[in-house]
């Protein structure tokens, strides 16, 4: 299952390296590289307008959503979250996924 990882940055890679152990294509919006985000920009968007774009690309592509501690604190993961509601896209702790 291709899965969305939302919540905050961080630099455990612990939970990426289970849920690819579980045998599931992990999606990590925070590894997004500059260049990704640059390249999908339009014009007049600002930095954070253009990396919530290529988020929601990368989202729109997923099958469901593994939710890390703290994801209620993230803009882009609430967001994440909300579309995924409404379009029926399933949404648990990461850990639930393993």
């Amino acid at each position: 299952m291709r899965l969305y990882l939302a919540g905050h940055d961080y630099t455990d890679a612990d939970p990426v390296t289970q849920l690819r152990a579980a045998g599931h294509d992990v999606r990590v919006p925070a590894a997004i590289a500059t260049s990704t985000v640059t390249s999908g920009a339009r014009p007049g968007d600002t930095a954070e307008m253009a990396r919530s774009r290529a988020c929601l690309r990368m989202l729109a592509d997923c099958d469901a959503i593994a939710l890390m501690p703290g994801w209620r604190d993230d803009a882009d993961a609430l967001a994440a979250v909300d579309w995924a509601d409404t379009v029926g896209l399933p949404t648990e702790d990461w850990e639930a996924w393993i």
